[in-house]
């Protein structure tokens, strides 16, 4: 039997042990630390040893209890309707998330297991039922399930029945987590660095159609890509959304305008082109290291930013790690937003459970980094999805927008040539220099994208996100 072990980084120690265990009396494992193969898509790698798995043993902990790559495992592992078991490496109170998946399954609580034998055990039991199902099949009786059915997860998929048993073996002695990489809100630890995964739905077979399971709620039945939606507040007034592309009960959305105008980064000199007291506005920061020109004019890199901080913030006040974006920072001293609250912040806590966390894989220069966050900014490649959706690339900003920037950028870059719409932020690097990133042009100029030190403060941000669709705080508009 082959069996997904999914845990926290921080589990990595005992996971290993299990995994040992596991394969030393007969059994397959798929262990992503060492199962990954380099140079392929961490997500998509996670995606396929889940797939290709017979059940999945979730290492529970406090720290996988609350990691949203986790979570989508889980969740994946549920869709599929894969047997589940729950080592319980120490004490904790499920999260309303993970709860959502494992609250309607059986529970066994067993006693102290520290060589591992109670999980084979368990591990054992799911394959002598599988050669039961087997040989009944075969004699043509009916096929009966490893286990007895779990009660149906009405909201999540209306009228499909999960088949999950769950059993929770409690370890003592190797539970200990001391690993400590978030110290934010829950809202932004979904913006750390972590490894992806993806729970999107498998269209594949049938790309021309776009799934919405039993449960959708009224008049999303027929929603598509390019329509319109409301959801959650910035600003004080709802956001307007369109709908890029439909994953069987997800979306990935983008907002219709630009909602604010703020630079990508800050100059993690706290003043913008100067260092150590030393003017650099007319010299040629080129030749000079990275972490130089990031000092002098802002990082470009997206899991390093101010911009990706804020947007994955619902903190009244913005815990930033580094440099905070304050108006000294950015080139024209215009626009700060290290006293705004996040982005998040006006969103009610049944809005945030609808954002799904999205593994987002930049390029640092000298390897991949990958990222779980609630909001994003859509890079180049993604841009596609605008033209498939039949949306508009070009964006005008909000009324609020244009009263809450402080910045001449929109006046000279957009109403100067005679246009409405205006300049928005990508997520890629852009250009040589660590201090250049992407945006997307107005519809004055020919060029789709340009580069852009991203330490000037007056263009625009457009967020993106993906959403669960199957829920009734989300209201297409019809006009």
């Amino acid at each position: 039997m082959r069996i997904f072990i999914s845990h926290s980084s921080a589990n990595a120690g005992i996971s290993k042990k299990i995994c040992k265990h596991l394969e030393k009396n007969g059994h397959s494992c798929f262990f992503a630390p060492r199962d990954i193969r380099s140079g392929y898509s961490y997500a998509e790698e996670i995606m396929n040893g889940i797939d290709g798995s017979d059940a999945l043993i979730l290492v529970l902990s406090k720290k996988s209890n609350e990691s949203p790559h986790v979570l989508r495992e889980i969740e994946r592992a549920v869709s599929l309707d894969l047997p589940i078991i729950v080592y319980k490496a120490e004490e904790v109170t499920l999260t309303k998330s993970m709860e959502y998946f494992l609250m309607s399954h059986q529970w066994l609580n067993t006693d102290t297991d520290s060589d591992h034998n109670k999980l084979l055990a368990a591990v054992n039991k799911l394959k002598i039922n599988d050669k039961k199902t087997e040989e009944n099949t075969e004699s043509g009786e009916k096929k009966k399930l490893p286990f007895p059915p779990a009660i149906c997860i009405a909201a999540l998929v209306g009228v499909i029945a999960l088949v999950v048993v769950i059993i929770i073996l409690a370890n003592s002695g190797t539970g200990n987590n001391n690993n400590n990489n978030t110290g934010t809100s829950a809202t932004e630890s979904a913006g750390s660095s972590s490894s992806p995964t993806d729970n999107t739905t498998d269209t594949s077979k049938n790309e021309s159609v776009q799934i919405l399971p039993p449960g959708t709620v009224a008049g999303m039945e027929d929603v598509k890509p390019g329509d319109t939606v409301t959801f959650g507040t910035y600003n004080g007034e709802p956001v307007k959304w369109r709908i890029l592309k439909i994953e069987g009960r997800d979306a990935i959305i983008i907002s219709d305008q630009i909602l604010t105008m703020k630079a990508f980064d800050a100059a993690e000199s706290g003043k913008y082109n100067y260092l150590d007291n030393k003017d650099y506005w007319n010299e040629d920061i080129s030749e000079l290291p990275m972490m130089t020109q990031k000092k002098l004019r802002g990082s470009n890199q997206w899991h390093l930013s101010n911009i990706r901080t804020w947007l994955n913030s619902d903190r009244e006040n913005v815990k930033y790690s580094d440099q905070p974006p304050t108006s000294a920072a950015m080139s024209d001293l215009k626009n700060g937003y290290d006293k705004e609250p996040g982005f998040l912040n006006g969103f009610t806590q049944e809005e945030k459970e609808a954002i799904i966390p999205t593994a987002i894989t930049t390029n640092n220069g000298d390897m991949n980094v990958t990222t779980d966050d609630l909001v994003f900014l859509l890079s180049k490649d993604e841009l596609a999805l605008l033209d498939e959706a039949d949306v508009s690339i070009a964006a005008k900003p909000t009324e609020k927008a244009i009263e809450q920037n402080k910045s001449g950028i929109y006046d000279g870059y957009s109403l100067g040539v005679g246009v409405e719409d205006h300049y928005w932020w990508l997520r890629d690097n852009g250009g040589t220099a660590g201090y250049e990133g992407y945006l997307v042009t107005n519809s004055y100029t020919q060029n789709k994208v340009i580069s852009y030190p991203v330490g000037v403060e007056g263009f625009g941000i457009r967020p993106a996100m993906k959403i669960r669709l199957t829920t009734d705080i989300i209201n297409k508009i019809t006009e």
